[in-house]
């Protein structure tokens, strides 16, 4: 997996190749005249996207593969958003995202089955806008976490699952 300009580019094994523009978000086919979906690298040189595959090294202009950027600092949410945590399940680390329509003081939590508080994420004033918390349970046992978002009176909870 790489980043180039905020597009996420996947190679899927015997998938071929995904791109998403929304930071993993919703996921689009980019494997468009691959002749082989068998892929185990990929790279950017320039302007060129390579892609490694059992029969050989395939390769794309940018231009063709990425047709749009997200500009993330244009948007301006119009709700309270906790979005499920990527990727799900995870080891030993994932990405929680979450939007404020309005600037105001966040919690950003993350609990074990029983309640108890494993790790304070985010604590703090925010503006408004979209963000992204990066979770490192190396130190946790494999299981079912929780995660909270408290803003003002928004109050969301989601559920993630630790494998190692």
């Amino acid at each position: 997996m790489l980043v180039y300009n905020d597009n996420v580019v996947a190679a899927a094994g015997l998938g071929g190749i995904s791109i998403s523009n929304d930071g993993g978000f919703n996921w689009s086919d980019a494997s468009t005249g691959l002749t082989d979906m068998s892929c185990y690298s990929l790279g950017i040189s320039g302007t060129f996207m390579f892609i490694g595959t059992l029969g050989g090294v395939w390769y794309r202009p940018l231009s063709e593969i990425i047709t749009s950027v997200n500009e993330k600092h244009n948007v301006i949410p119009n709700e309270y958003s906790l979005y499920q945590n990527y990727p799900n399940p995870f080891n030993p680390s994932t990405t929680i995202t979450y939007e404020l329509p309005k600037a105001s003081f966040v919690t950003l939590k993350v609990f074990d089955m029983l309640g108890r508080e494993i790790k304070s994420l985010v604590n703090g004033y925010k503006s408004q806008g979209k963000y992204s918390v990066n979770f490192n349970a190396s130190n946790l046992a494999s299981g079912v976490y929780f995660y909270k978002i408290e803003s003002g009176e928004y109050s969301s909870i989601k559920k993630m699952l630790l494998l190692k």
